[in-house]
């Protein structure tokens, strides 16, 4: 694992982190709580990983995070999927378990008072373990399907797009957080994307009045690749392309991308061009 320190935007400069690491792994997920990285899932050659790990970022350390929950509520093992951090939960939506298998089933994971013990155990009167959970939800939702896109703002969950083993969506689907709803009908209801795309980045950054969600890189059709920038208003549920100054990064699919809220920065690294790329935008 690598960290690259943004202290100076002028000046970005990588390390290696040394240490013991977690077994080796592609198509998991990884995302951002406090300081910690929590990553799921994955893949290694044919093997596929359901488990769930955690890095501290101040101490170095990686945790494996043993989390309740029936069998029945819990992901099967899976790679190309997405997890996205609601509140104090993650969300893990769709992917692929090989054997021509994807899913359309979302899968929560409630941190209970992990977090809270790592940083000040002392504060924990009644610890609360992780726990997955698969809720009941209402409407149809999704067709199964991996390589997607997902992300949140308030009160909804986003899934657009990705692909299954026969074709390439561009569907958007919003579920309603307060009923559980797949919202299918109505001005809330949300539109078709612009063109099917998959391996794409997908997150909604808040802004004012209302969150901005950016779709970014991906794949259209069987070989094209895209760095395009899309902006959808999500008070209007309206798409936008704006203008980008500077010339635009290489085409490109399996991008990885963060967003800086000290520098309202979206960073991309790596993704897929017909070759594995390693540069930083």
């Amino acid at each position: 694992m690598h960290t690259l320190d943004l202290t100076n935007s002028e000046l970005l400069v990588w390390s290696e982190v040394e240490g013991e690491s977690l077994p080796p792994r592609s198509r998991h997920s990884c995302v951002v709580v406090k300081h910690f990285l929590v990553v799921f899932g994955g893949l290694n050659h044919r093997a596929r990983y359901d488990d769930v790990w955690i890095y501290d970022t101040k101490k170095n350390v990686w945790h494996e995070l043993k989390c309740g929950g029936g069998a029945e509520d819990r992901p099967s093992p899976r790679a190309h999927h997405t997890a996205t951090i609601v509140g104090n939960q993650m969300f893990v939506f769709g992917g692929y378990s090989g054997h021509g298998k994807s899913s359309n089933e979302l899968f929560v994971l409630d941190f209970g008072t992990f977090f809270e013990e790592m940083e000040t155990p002392d504060d924990v009167d009644t610890p609360k373990p992780a726990t997955w959970s698969k809720p009941v939800l209402n409407g149809n939702g999704p067709s199964p399907r991996f390589d997607h896109g997902a992300s949140w703002f308030p009160n909804k969950f986003v899934v657009l797009g990705g692909r299954d083993n026969m074709a390439m969506f561009n569907d958007t689907h919003f579920l309603d957080l307060d009923t559980m709803t797949w919202v299918e009908e109505g001005t809330s209801a949300p539109s078709p994307y612009t063109m099917e795309i998959s391996n794409h980045q997908l997150s909604a950054i808040e802004s004012v009045p209302k969150y901005k969600m950016f779709c970014l890189t991906g794949k259209k059709g069987q070989n094209e690749y895209m760095n395009h920038v899309d902006v959808m208003d999500c008070g209007t549920l309206v798409w936008n392309t704006p203008q980008a100054i500077g010339s635009p990064p290489v085409v490109r699919e399996d991008t990885a991308m963060a967003y800086d809220p000290k520098t309202c920065k979206v960073i991309l690294f790596g993704g897929w061009s017909n070759r594995w790329l390693g540069d930083v935008w």
